[in-house]
């Protein structure tokens, strides 16, 4: 019996790492959909798109589907296990989970999501922040470009050389209390400034 519109799960598996995915989509193409998951996406960002479609199976039947979904899980171990790039056990419903960042929780990289009411003190304070970068629509006003413009005005930026460049990583010893830091924290925390001196 019909009960849900038709659901793919599949198994992605990226051809230079060897990393799996296991997720759904409800698009009528599996083989071409890429996957969602965020620990897997953020490593497409830096592997590369290069993967393969390993299997799919299609249900148009929801507890079917879950129940297929959790066992697959549960027998593979896609969550504690390194071939695999899924944060949660997958249930053929759910997309990804609002507040993950990328990471897998047995590599230090997840942090939990995040509660009702951090998001609505976020929300409070971005709504009518025109500045809000990330935000739909966002714009700068006039007057926000104008002391921009003003700001670099004047300023002339040459050729930098490699040895500039070096200088603005190369890390400084405090004469105080002998530690290296990098040119932005030693300016900022350390030299006459130095809770040691």
């Amino acid at each position: 019996m019909k009960n849900i519109s038709p659901t793919t799960l599949y198994v992605k598996q990226h051809n230079k790492t060897g990393l799996k995915y296991f997720g759904k989509t409800i698009q009528r193409n599996p083989e071409k959909y890429k996957g969602s998951g965020l620990y897997w996406e953020e490593h497409l960002k830096i592997h590369g798109h290069d993967i393969s479609t390993v299997w799919t199976k299609t249900f148009d039947n929801k507890q079917q589907l879950t129940e297929f979904a959790i066992k697959f899980s549960e027998e593979n171990n896609i969550v504690n296990s390194n071939e695999w790039a899924n944060l949660k056990p997958e249930n053929g419903l759910d997309g990804a989970t609002p507040g993950h960042t990328y990471g897998k929780a047995n590599k230090g990289k997840k942090l939990g999501p995040l509660s009702n009411s951090h998001r609505a003190n976020v929300s409070a304070g971005l709504k009518g922040n025109t500045n809000a970068k990330g935000l739909a629509g966002y714009t700068q006003s006039q007057d926000h470009i104008n002391k921009r413009m003003k700001a670099h005005r004047g300023i002339k930026k040459g050729p930098q050389t490699a040895e500039h460049i070096t200088s603005r990583f190369e890390k400084k010893q405090c004469e105080y209390c002998k530690a290296y830091f990098s040119p932005t924290n030693f300016s900022r925390w350390h030299g006459n400034k130095c809770k040691n001196k």
